[in-house]
C-alpha cells in the first residue's frame, strides 16, 4: 500500500515524465545531428560518428539516464518526498531499471572482479 501511495505522488510522476522527455529529446537531437552530418569535415566530427553507441546500448543506458535525471529533478522540488528506499525503488520501477541478480557460481571470475557496488 505504501509503494502504491508513493507511485501516486504527483511530484514523483511529474519529475519522471520531465526526465523521460529530457532524455528522449537529447537522444533524438544527437541522432539527428549525426544523420545530418554524414560527411565529417574534421577529426572531431568523424570521431563523433564512430563513438555513437549501438541502438541496444542507447536503449539500455536510457533507463539509467531517466532514473538519475528523475532523482535530480526531484531534489529540486521543495515538495518532493524524502529519498527513502521506497521512493528510490519507485523511481527505479518507473524508469525501467532492473537490479540484476548477483550470482556467485563462477568463483574464478568473482575472485578477479568486483561488481559496481563492490561485491
Amino acid at each position: 500500500a505504501v509503494f502504491g501511495d508513493i507511485m501516486d505522488n504527483p511530484v514523483l510522476q511529474s519529475s519522471y515524465h520531465e526526465a523521460a522527455n529530457d532524455v528522449d529529446r537529447a537522444i533524438s537531437e544527437t541522432v539527428q545531428a549525426i544523420q545530418q552530418n554524414r560527411n565529417p569535415q574534421n577529426p572531431a566530427q568523424l570521431l563523433r560518428l564512430f563513438r555513437f553507441p549501438s541502438q541496444y546500448t542507447v536503449d539500455v543506458s536510457r533507463h539509467e539516464e531517466v532514473f538519475e535525471t528523475t532523482v535530480e529533478i526531484m531534489k529540486d522540488h521543495e515538495l518532493a518526498p524524502d529519498m527513502t528506499a521506497e521512493v528510490v525503488e519507485a523511481v527505479l520501477s518507473l524508469s525501467g531499471c532492473e537490479q540484476p541478480p548477483i550470482t556467485c557460481e563462477d568463483m574464478c571470475f568473482h575472485s578477479k572482479y568486483r561488481t559496481a557496488d563492490g561485491t
